[in-house]
């Protein structure tokens, strides 16, 4: 049986944190002044380098629209310092921002009217404050207010369903995950939302009618990839014509490639799914079991022979399937001319319509 005295932990206040809101204002002079300095802790918090690109407006808005939550967990010093055990970051980018580093919705705060100016110095930021913690208990606080795991997009799709064009994204992701794990290279398994994340994409080039998103987007590309998902908030489409080309995407993957084609993992590469949708989209009547002999004619030519190979649709595919980055939106492109030459050399001997 446990040793610990739960009873004792309980009643214990001997950490017991002062919680209260400030303004901006006072926030930016707590911050700024020298008699009681708020400073990172020095062996606790990340490098300001670790923030994804954009997250400091989102900081900002946070607190124009009283969304900024978490709270700024501070740890007082007997010297009159105060540690930051947690937003250091939010802390230095709320001071940038005040002193006019950068621009939050198209305008940096000295732009700013001065009624709006106003009103946001006198919004407010919680701050929990603990007062005699020892190195240990500051190394605990900090572990544990960084358990959690910070959302993927996929998973902030997900928890976005009043933007229609996400809820039809896990709709669709969740539908044919077992084809994408199975069949393709795109998605290795769905713990994270990475079927939306997919589904997200393949719905955006269908909805643009052309090739523009293509290629996995970096964790650190969250911020930038949330204002992406936002643009499609009023966006008018029509739910049952992105769920048949959808579809039509995936009959094309529905069952393995042939093991005759010898494709790395015997999967589907990322690669071809988005080759095949650019090619959906420039041919909108082409039936999958066309693509699919498409694809077989192609990678049952032997490896040695893809490069240069006389028949100009093959040439066209394989030498445009670089080492790095296969899935750019101008590979594809390319690729798809490979269609085109392999579907009129089809035509020419009567063999499809």
């Amino acid at each position: 049986m446990s040793q610990v005295n739960i009873l004792e932990l309980l009643k214990a206040d001997s950490h017991r944190p002062e919680h209260k809101q400030v303004s901006v204002r006072e926030f930016y002079d707590l911050y700024k002044t020298e008699n009681i300095p708020w400073i990172p802790h020095p062996h606790l918090q990340r490098n300001s380098n670790t923030w994804p690109k954009g997250m400091n407006q989102k900081i900002i808005e946070s607190i124009v629209t009283n969304k900024l939550v978490n709270p700024i967990i501070i740890s007082n010093q007997p010297d009159g310092k105060a540690f930051i055990l947690e937003g250091a970051h939010r802390s230095d980018e709320i001071v940038n921002f005040i002193d006019n580093n950068f621009a939050v919705y198209g305008k940096k705060i000295s732009q700013w009217t001065a009624c709006e100016r106003e009103l946001f110095m006198r919004k407010s930021i919680k701050i929990v404050a603990y007062h005699g913690l020892s190195c240990r208990d500051e190394e605990d606080i900090m572990k544990r207010v960084n358990l959690g795991l910070q959302f993927t997009i996929g998973e902030h799709i997900n928890a976005t369903p009043s933007i229609p064009i996400c809820n039809l994204a896990k709709k669709l992701g969740d539908r044919y995950q077992r084809t994408l794990i199975e069949n393709t290279k795109c998605l290795q398994d769905n713990i994270r939302g990475e079927s939306s994340l997919f589904a997200f994409m393949i719905l955006r080039n269908f909805m643009d009618k052309r090739m523009i998103s293509t290629e996995q987007p970096k964790p650190e590309m969250a911020a930038e990839y949330l204002d992406k998902i936002e643009e499609y908030r009023f966006r008018e489409f029509s739910e049952s014509d992105l769920t048949h080309k959808f579809g039509l995407l995936m009959r094309v993957f529905e069952q393995p490639p042939l093991p005759s084609l010898k494709l790395h993992a015997g999967k589907y590469t990322r690669y071809m799914v988005m080759t095949i949708q650019h090619i959906l989209i420039e041919n909108p009547n082409v039936r999958p079991l066309r693509i699919r002999r498409f694809l077989e004619d192609l990678y049952t030519t032997p490896k040695t022979f893809r490069k240069g190979h006389q028949m100009g649709y093959i040439s066209e595919w394989f030498d445009n399937v670089p080492s790095s980055n296969p899935s750019s939106v101008k590979k594809c492109q390319k690729r798809g001319e490979a269609f085109k030459m392999w579907q009129d050399i089809m035509i020419k001997n009567g063999e499809m319509m």
